[in-house]
């Protein structure tokens, strides 16, 4: 079941109107995140996350924290996931529908909301091989860092890791310095120090990647964020991805086409 604008329906039964500028334009954003038995994990992260996403880009969310968490709770109980090891759900938030062609934002726009849930299975458990992605994101751009619908960059940079045999992307902006992979921020050791892509990189600021900065500080572990070369990438250690539902992804080695 899927909660489509106040809504539950069937999945294949939920829609959103063709003239959605989420469907058209990519004019939104999302959160993935991860529930258990035991709850949602980082809920309220996500919820500010996608919040300020909103202020950012003018998106009028009317969706209370509240009823957003009951939501979710309600459609992983009707999908019947309550005692799933792990589930992966999927909040999308979109600008909705606009009575005009063209990109002028509307001023009645009236936001759509769509939450589904389903059961996560992790990927095989062996170290990943990334290459390194040569087409760069604009660090610079307005939705930088944004978790935005429109995720053609990322796609097409698991697609170019795919053919070449990699399990994912390292993908990089027009500085030629490391900004994540496709769908997580990337960790390395250098030098005993744990560093990550600063979110000056145009990475997204990843709930997984705040909690780790935050658990290796506190634990008295050496950390840094900064921009980090590819070279440097290439040399470190203990390479490792994160996101919500993988948690950490140990990477064996990167790689370039060349």
């Amino acid at each position: 079941m899927i909660y489509c604008n106040g809504q539950w329906l069937a999945e294949d039964a939920a829609a959103i109107t063709v003239g959605d500028r989420g469907f058209l334009l990519g004019d939104g954003v999302f959160e993935t995140l991860a529930a258990s038995p035991s709850g949602l994990e980082y809920f309220d992260a996500h919820w500010q996350r996608l919040c300020q996403a909103c202020e950012q880009l003018g998106i009028v969310l009317t969706l209370s924290k509240d009823t957003c968490q009951a939501l979710i709770n309600e459609c992983i109980t009707r999908n019947e996931l309550t005692h799933t090891p792990r589930v992966a759900v999927r909040l999308t938030v979109s600008r909705g529908h606009a009575n005009q062609r063209g990109l002028t934002i509307p001023v009645d726009a009236r936001a759509s909301v769509v939450i589904s849930a389903a059961a996560y299975s992790r990927p095989a458990s062996y170290p990943w091989r990334l290459i390194v992605y040569p087409y760069p994101l604009n660090e610079r751009a307005e939705h930088a860092g944004l978790k935005t619908l429109n995720y053609l960059p990322n796609i097409l940079a698991k697609r170019f890791a795919l053919a070449h045999g990699a399990d994912d992307a390292v993908m990089i902006n027009t500085h030629n310095q490391v900004v994540s992979v496709s769908a997580g921020n990337i960790f390395c050791e250098l030098n005993g120090c744990l560093i990550t892509p600063s979110k000056d990189s145009g990475c997204l600021p990843g709930i997984m990647r705040q909690n780790i900065l935050e658990k290796a500080k506190a634990q008295g572990q050496s950390v840094q964020t900064k921009a980090l070369s590819v070279e440097e990438l290439m040399s470190a250690q203990n390479l490792f991805v994160t996101n919500s539902l993988l948690t950490t992804q140990p990477v064996a080695s990167v790689f370039t086409l060349d």
